[in-house]
């Protein structure tokens, strides 16, 4: 239901009538569809409004005449997710441009949210098709038939977070607590105070200090310098599910780079998940119980590195 809210959500951003998402709740992975008008039904609106963040996960950039156009750089000037990465299951179905098989944007954009080195998307308002882009630098505006879109990324951006709608999140800048609106607004306490004073979240010395990112209200981020300075200077995505628990578990995971959602009780233990992807490398979601010992994980995708998804209790024990 949760990966189901968050399709339908993009679905409505877009203007689709129905989303179509992988269930992945009980290990079968079954496709279903699931008409917009769902987020009216009794129940599932109290879910909607459990949702932290703008629905307008993507800024539509533009030229610096004003401008649409496509986004730069594409081609052999790299840029094309697609292109570099075409084992991606984001990219199932490519054509020979690298545009995805999806008449829909929400289908695209939804393409993007789900993998972490997606940073937008070129949108071709002619043939309807959008394009993954891996880096997006400006914005050509020979051609107003295109339209670039870009993820937004940090403490307020959407996440595919496996548990994100069970329990509050506080979103994080430097430390301190925002309010996602539009735009966001400092709550004037710091990710400590939100959290309950440690008892939800960010517990030990300067367990969230310098932390930009979100982080659920689920015993996540517990210890000294546990999430110390993560998404700093990169990004890094949803923690959830009791994860980064231990002396800088996860300090300055993203530095400089990307790492994406961290649940279900994954990097626990000492400098269990520390520096992982930083100095502009990539890592995927780290998930079900996995980067569990001390250094289980430490540097992962570092150094301008690429490392996929780490789940299903991978990565377990010292170094």
């Amino acid at each position: 239901m949760k990966l189901t809210l968050t399709a339908i959500l993009i679905a409505t951003r877009f203007g689709a009538s129905k989303a179509t998402v992988v269930d992945h709740t009980d290990g079968g992975g079954v496709s279903q569809d699931f008409a917009v008008s769902d987020v009216n039904k009794p129940g599932l609106a109290s879910v909607v409004d459990a949702v932290v963040g703008d629905l307008n996960n993507f800024d539509n950039l533009l030229a610096h005449n004003g401008n649409q156009g496509h986004c730069q750089p594409w081609g052999n000037q790299g840029g094309d997710l697609c292109r570099e990465e075409k084992k991606l299951a984001v990219c199932s179905g490519y054509d020979e441009k690298y545009y995805l098989p999806y008449n829909s944007q929400a289908e695209v954009a939804s393409k993007c949210l789900e993998e972490t080195k997606c940073k937008g998307y070129t949108w071709d308002t002619s043939r309807a098709r959008g394009k993954l882009k891996s880096i997006i630098t400006s914005v050509d505006n020979s051609n107003t038939r295109w339209q670039c879109f870009k993820k937004q990324e940090g403490y307020c951006a959407a996440s595919l977070g496996s548990d994100s709608l069970l329990s509050p999140i506080v979103n994080c800048k430097n430390g301190m607590a925002f309010d996602c609106a539009n735009p966001p607004v400092s709550l004037g306490t710091t990710c400590y105070e939100e959290c309950n004073n440690g008892t939800d979240c960010c517990w030990g010395s300067r367990a969230c200090a310098e932390f930009t990112g979100k982080v659920a209200k689920d015993g996540s981020c517990m210890s000294e310098k546990a999430c110390f300075q993560a998404g700093r200077k990169g990004v890094v995505g949803l923690i959830s599910g009791a994860s980064c628990v231990g002396h800088q578990a996860c300090f300055a995971t993203g530095h400089e780079g990307s790492v994406g959602d961290i649940s279900v009780a994954s990097c626990l233990g000492t400098n269990a998940c520390m520096i992982a992807g930083s100095n502009g490398g990539s890592v995927g979601l780290i998930s079900g119980a996995s980067c569990v010992g001390e250094k289980a994980c430490y540097a992962t995708g570092s150094e301008s590195g690429s490392v996929g998804d780490i789940s299903l209790a991978s990565c377990l024990g010292t170094n």
